[in-house]
């Protein structure tokens, strides 16, 4: 798929592998660049490297929840 069809960059964060598959594949099927991420860090570096359009975060996650994440999203 070019660029030109893709509706928007997706940034999903989820520590539980299903969800993350699960969501990734109903969005690319729906013509979305997703980039799926099992860890809040792990999403922030990425994210300030190439920002998302949206971004699906879980909150309860270990290490960097999801309050953690948004926090740092603020920050920046």
């Amino acid at each position: 798929m070019n660029d030109a069809n893709v509706l928007a960059k997706v940034m999903i964060v989820d520590d539980t592998p299903a969800n993350l598959a699960t969501l990734e594949a109903m969005l690319v099927e729906h013509g979305f660049d997703v980039a799926a991420f099992p860890d809040g860090k792990m999403a922030y570096e990425a994210a300030m490297k190439q920002p998302p359009d949206v971004v699906f975060l879980d909150i309860s996650m270990p290490g960097w929840d999801g309050y953690e994440v948004c926090q740092r999203f603020q920050q920046n």
